[in-house]
């Protein structure tokens, strides 16, 4: 057969798969629309990844602001979340970056691009436990979700990856039937998201996909971390009380932060350009309370 038309085919039932699996995560995109070019195949889109990341602390901080912006009766919500309600005004701790993660959702996503298939089930069996092992990862409850966007016109990434964000969060407070509830999951604590971006010749068109992996966690081991977002060129130095060593603070893609708590106190020290001539001193970094923290300083 025809290499062409092969690859036109296997692409036809990938789509027809993510259709049948999971359709409210497919959406056409065509009304999205942007003067911007979808990025190039196979492009680094890890600063993406990021920013889906700090979307999802941002929901999980505060679910009651998500369900008011994207139009979701409260008792459809309630409904959902089940004795979970409380988080609705409670709202949860954010996730951690875990770099390992990233790295078994990223393989899994170029698999299934590579490959053509759309499933939690890798095609020579492997589960996302598995995946996580073999990545290095210690996990004692895993999920992972999966979100594709469709389309046949170049869509600019940011509404992109606002459509697949809101997709999912919409899918999540509503009850979507065949999706999980991770992203608002008192259960998992660490998250590693991979974003990737594919066109592949289909008849007379060239269509375009955006594929997202999420895998989340609760890791084998307790550890807390505090996450947060800065002012761009803000410089973040830890000081452990302990010990007394400093520390740099690395800064992530998107203007965000994290830093392991060892649980015998730190402080964090931060200031905006080259000296450090006006230090602010985040008093409300200390002792783990069992639970990652989030720590804005924008």
């Amino acid at each position: 057969m025809n290499t062409s038309i092969r690859t036109n085919i296997l692409f036809i039932l990938l789509l027809a798969a993510i259709t049948a699996l999971l359709p409210a995560r497919v959406m056409a995109a065509t009304t999205l629309s942007a003067p911007q070019a979808i990025t190039a195949p196979r492009a680094d889109l890890s600063e993406q990844g990021y920013l889906l990341w700090q979307r999802f602390n941002e929901a999980r901080a505060n679910p009651r602001a998500v369900m008011a912006r994207l139009g979701i009766p409260e008792a459809t919500v309630r409904g959902v979340l089940g004795q979970d309600g409380w988080l609705l005004d409670q709202g949860l701790p954010p996730l951690a970056w875990n770099e390992q993660i990233r790295s078994a959702a990223n393989g899994h996503g170029r698999d299934m691009l590579d490959n053509l298939f759309y499933s939690h089930l890798s095609p020579d069996g492997r589960t996302l436990a598995a995946r996580l092992n073999a990545a290095g990862y210690d996990s004692l409850l895993e999920a992972e979700t999966l979100s594709a966007l469709v389309f046949n016109n170049p869509v600019a990434m940011t509404a992109a990856v606002e459509a697949i964000c809101d997709n999912m969060l919409r899918d999540e407070l509503s009850g979507t039937p065949g999706v999980a509830r991770n992203i608002f999951s008192p259960n998992f604590s660490e998250v590693g998201l991979a974003l990737l971006a594919e066109n592949v010749p289909l008849l007379a068109g060239q269509p375009y996909v955006y594929l997202m992996v999420a895998d989340f966690s609760q890791p084998m081991e307790a550890r807390n971390f505090v996450v947060g977002q800065i002012a761009t060129g803000t410089k973040l130095v830890l000081r452990s009380r302990a010990t007394g060593l400093w520390d740099d603070v690395p800064v992530l893609p998107g203007n965000c932060f994290q830093f392991r708590l060892s649980g015998l106190g730190e402080e964090l020290f931060y200031w905006v350009g080259s000296t450090p001539d006006y230090v602010k001193t985040a008093s409300t970094v200390g002792i783990a309370l069992g639970r990652n923290q989030i720590l804005n300083l924008r």
